[in-house]
């Protein structure tokens, strides 16, 4: 709905996109991916960017530019490819200028918040005046894993190869790659990890961890579970045809 003339809109393959626009200049591209996927986006104001590369698995994420009362300009949305979120996700831009900018090959679980402001209200320091809700861009680099439940607040950096912890808020930038960050305030609570979103990526993506992972109880009973699901699919697939068979 909205004013669609007057902005630049490119939907790739197999994206639905659905939700309100109302403004002029705002320039907005999805990348195409393999299987339908929702985007549920909502833009009030002029002249914001909202991009997203292919291959993503979006899962109806809301993201919403500015609001009906309160308009928003030149926000920045930058996703790269490869990413995915899971259910009840939000991204919230509220505030003109806002800037959120996330890596390739993100894997972001569900109701994951992340908020660039708090536009309309206004939070001050009492003494001096000063104006406090002041981003400079929230930075998610390449390969980073948000758990279930987490708040991503303004002037925030995750660096490459992190994990974030279920529920965790993140409200300060962070340096070190390869890190759990976790808690409320988040902080780093374990180094020198490296994760893989499942086992089929694991030789591939990590040849040091295979052999590991290959050793445990965890791989052969994975292993043990999906022999048994395929030989169940077959005896079913058997079944079916014993049943088509003419009499």
């Amino acid at each position: 709905m909205g004013d669609v003339e007057g902005n630049h809109i490119e939907v790739g393959s197999n994206i639905i996109l659905t939700g309100t626009i109302r403004g002029q200049g705002n320039f907005i591209r999805i990348g195409a991916t393999e299987n339908p996927q929702t985007l549920n986006l909502h833009v009030f104001g002029n002249d914001n960017e909202i991009l997203i590369g292919t291959g993503s698995f979006l899962q109806n994420l809301r993201i919403e530019i500015g609001s009906a009362r309160w308009l928003c300009s030149r926000a920045r949305l930058r996703i790269g490819d490869g990413f995915s979120i899971a259910s009840q996700g939000r991204f919230i831009l509220p505030n003109s200028g806002n800037l959120l900018e996330i890596g390739d090959n993100c894997m972001f679980s569900s109701n994951i918040v992340v908020r660039g402001g708090e536009y309309p209200h206004l939070v001050f320091d009492q003494k001096s005046g000063a104006y406090l809700d002041v981003s400079d861009g929230i930075f998610i680099g390449d390969h980073v894993w948000v758990g279930e439940g987490a708040f991503i607040g303004k002037s925030v950096t995750l660096p490459g190869d992190c994990i974030v912890g279920t529920r965790s808020v993140v409200t300060k930038r962070f340096e070190e790659t390869h890190c759990v960050i976790a808690g409320n305030p988040a902080r780093v609570v374990k180094r020198s990890v490296q994760w893989v979103a499942n086992e089929f990526m694991l030789e591939a993506q990590f040849p040091a961890g295979h052999t590991a992972f290959a050793d445990t109880a965890i791989d052969r009973i994975n292993r043990a579970e999906r022999e048994r699901a395929e030989a169940m699919a077959a005896s079913d697939v058997r079944a079916a045809a014993v049943q088509d068979e003419p009499d």
